[in-house]
Protein backbone atom coordinates (compact mmCIF):
# COMPACT_ATOMS: atom_id res chain seq x y z
CA UNK A 1 0.00 0.00 0.00
CA UNK A 2 2.87 2.36 0.74
CA UNK A 3 4.22 1.78 -2.75
CA UNK A 4 0.85 2.73 -4.25
CA UNK A 5 0.64 5.82 -2.04
CA UNK A 6 4.13 6.87 -3.12
CA UNK A 7 3.19 6.45 -6.78
CA UNK A 8 0.06 8.55 -6.25
CA UNK A 9 2.14 11.28 -4.57
CA UNK A 10 4.53 11.35 -7.54
CA UNK A 11 1.60 11.55 -9.97
CA UNK A 12 -0.08 14.34 -8.01
CA UNK A 13 3.21 16.29 -7.94
CA UNK A 14 3.57 15.87 -11.71
CA UNK A 15 -0.04 16.94 -12.26
CA UNK A 16 0.38 20.01 -10.02
CA UNK A 17 3.53 21.06 -11.90
CA UNK A 18 1.73 20.60 -15.21
CA UNK A 19 -1.21 22.71 -14.02
CA UNK A 20 1.09 25.40 -12.61
CA UNK A 21 2.95 25.66 -15.90
CA UNK A 22 -0.25 26.89 -17.59
CA UNK A 23 0.07 30.13 -15.60
CA UNK A 24 3.80 30.61 -16.12
CA UNK A 25 5.19 33.53 -18.07
CA UNK A 26 6.25 33.00 -21.68
CA UNK A 27 9.14 34.15 -23.78
CA UNK A 28 10.39 33.28 -27.26
CA UNK A 29 13.29 30.84 -27.29
CA UNK A 30 15.27 28.89 -29.84
CA UNK A 31 15.97 25.17 -30.21
CA UNK A 32 19.74 24.61 -30.14
CA UNK A 33 19.76 20.80 -30.15
CA UNK A 34 17.31 18.10 -31.13
CA UNK A 35 18.01 14.38 -31.18
CA UNK A 36 16.82 11.04 -29.89
CA UNK A 37 18.62 9.57 -26.90
CA UNK A 38 18.62 5.83 -26.25
CA UNK A 39 19.17 4.77 -22.64
CA UNK A 40 19.88 1.19 -21.68
CA UNK A 41 18.37 -0.05 -18.44
CA UNK A 42 18.80 -3.23 -16.45
CA UNK A 43 15.81 -4.92 -14.85
CA UNK A 44 17.99 -6.30 -12.06
CA UNK A 45 17.25 -9.89 -13.02
CA UNK A 46 20.24 -12.02 -13.98
CA UNK A 47 18.10 -13.77 -16.61
CA UNK A 48 17.03 -10.52 -18.27
CA UNK A 49 19.14 -8.41 -20.58
CA UNK A 50 17.19 -5.26 -19.75
CA UNK A 51 16.07 -2.97 -22.52
CA UNK A 52 16.29 0.44 -24.11
CA UNK A 53 14.15 3.51 -23.63
CA UNK A 54 14.09 6.34 -26.15
CA UNK A 55 13.75 9.99 -25.15
CA UNK A 56 13.60 13.13 -27.25
CA UNK A 57 16.60 15.25 -26.27
CA UNK A 58 15.53 18.78 -27.20
CA UNK A 59 17.67 21.61 -25.83
CA UNK A 60 16.51 25.19 -26.10
CA UNK A 61 17.68 28.59 -24.93
CA UNK A 62 15.70 31.61 -23.84
CA UNK A 63 16.44 34.93 -22.16
CA UNK A 64 14.78 36.13 -18.94
CA UNK A 65 15.79 39.47 -17.39
CA UNK A 66 18.91 39.60 -19.55
CA UNK A 67 20.13 36.13 -18.49
CA UNK A 68 20.33 33.29 -20.99
CA UNK A 69 18.75 30.12 -19.66
CA UNK A 70 18.62 26.66 -21.22
CA UNK A 71 16.44 23.62 -20.63
CA UNK A 72 15.57 20.22 -22.05
CA UNK A 73 12.11 19.87 -20.50
CA UNK A 74 9.37 19.40 -23.09
CA UNK A 75 6.50 19.08 -20.60
CA UNK A 76 5.95 18.19 -16.97
CA UNK A 77 6.13 14.41 -16.79
CA UNK A 78 7.49 13.79 -20.27
CA UNK A 79 8.38 10.15 -20.71
CA UNK A 80 10.60 7.71 -22.53
CA UNK A 81 9.42 4.57 -24.25
CA UNK A 82 10.77 1.32 -25.62
CA UNK A 83 9.17 2.39 -28.91
CA UNK A 84 11.25 5.21 -30.47
CA UNK A 85 8.31 6.64 -32.46
CA UNK A 86 7.24 9.09 -29.71
CA UNK A 87 10.81 10.39 -29.33
CA UNK A 88 11.12 10.76 -33.12
CA UNK A 89 7.84 12.68 -33.28
CA UNK A 90 8.91 15.09 -30.52
CA UNK A 91 12.39 15.64 -32.00
CA UNK A 92 10.83 16.26 -35.43
CA UNK A 93 8.44 18.81 -33.90
CA UNK A 94 11.39 20.79 -32.50
CA UNK A 95 14.17 20.98 -35.12
CA UNK A 96 17.35 22.95 -34.44
CA UNK A 97 16.86 26.65 -35.14
CA UNK A 98 13.08 26.68 -34.61
CA UNK A 99 11.71 29.53 -32.53
CA UNK A 100 9.56 28.20 -29.70
CA UNK A 101 7.35 29.58 -26.97
CA UNK A 102 8.96 28.81 -23.63
CA UNK A 103 6.84 28.71 -20.47
CA UNK A 104 9.04 29.48 -17.45
CA UNK A 105 8.46 29.67 -13.73
CA UNK A 106 8.48 33.28 -12.49
CA UNK A 107 9.97 32.09 -9.17
CA UNK A 108 12.69 30.06 -10.89
CA UNK A 109 13.30 31.12 -14.53
CA UNK A 110 15.64 28.15 -15.02
CA UNK A 111 12.58 25.88 -14.73
CA UNK A 112 10.81 25.82 -18.08
CA UNK A 113 8.74 23.69 -20.46
CA UNK A 114 7.71 23.96 -24.09
CA UNK A 115 4.28 22.36 -23.61
CA UNK A 116 2.39 23.77 -20.65
CA UNK A 117 -0.65 22.22 -19.05
CA UNK A 118 -2.06 18.86 -18.08
CA UNK A 119 -0.10 15.77 -18.85
CA UNK A 120 -1.68 12.38 -19.46
CA UNK A 121 1.38 10.62 -18.07
CA UNK A 122 0.74 12.16 -14.63
CA UNK A 123 -2.85 10.92 -14.73
CA UNK A 124 -1.66 7.45 -15.71
CA UNK A 125 0.80 7.41 -12.80
CA UNK A 126 -2.05 8.22 -10.40
CA UNK A 127 -4.18 5.41 -11.88
CA UNK A 128 -1.29 2.95 -11.36
CA UNK A 129 -0.99 4.10 -7.74
CA UNK A 130 -4.70 3.54 -7.15
CA UNK A 131 -4.39 0.10 -8.76
CA UNK A 132 -1.53 -0.87 -6.42
CA UNK A 133 -3.46 0.29 -3.36
CA UNK A 134 -6.54 -1.61 -4.53
CA UNK A 135 -4.48 -4.74 -5.11
CA UNK A 136 -2.91 -4.46 -1.65
CA UNK A 137 -6.31 -3.99 -0.02
CA UNK A 138 -7.72 -6.98 -1.90
CA UNK A 139 -4.80 -9.12 -0.71
CA UNK A 140 -5.24 -7.85 2.86
CA UNK A 141 -8.95 -8.69 2.80
CA UNK A 142 -8.80 -11.97 0.87
CA UNK A 143 -5.56 -13.49 2.14
CA UNK A 144 -6.81 -14.44 5.64
CA UNK A 145 -9.82 -16.26 4.16
CA UNK A 146 -7.61 -18.06 1.65
CA UNK A 147 -5.15 -19.08 4.37
CA UNK A 148 -8.04 -20.37 6.53
CA UNK A 149 -9.34 -22.52 3.65
CA UNK A 150 -5.83 -23.85 3.00
CA UNK A 151 -5.47 -24.89 6.66
CA UNK A 152 -8.89 -26.57 6.65
CA UNK A 153 -8.11 -28.61 3.54
CA UNK A 154 -4.98 -30.12 5.10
Amino acid sequence: MLFGAAIICIGVKMLNEANESKGWQTVVGKVIGSSIQAKRFNTGSSSSRGGITYHADVRYEYVVDGLTQSSTEISAGDYGSSDPSHARQVAKQYPVGREVTVHYSPENPAKAVLQAGNNDVAKLVIVFGVFFIGFALAMFICAPEYMQRARESV
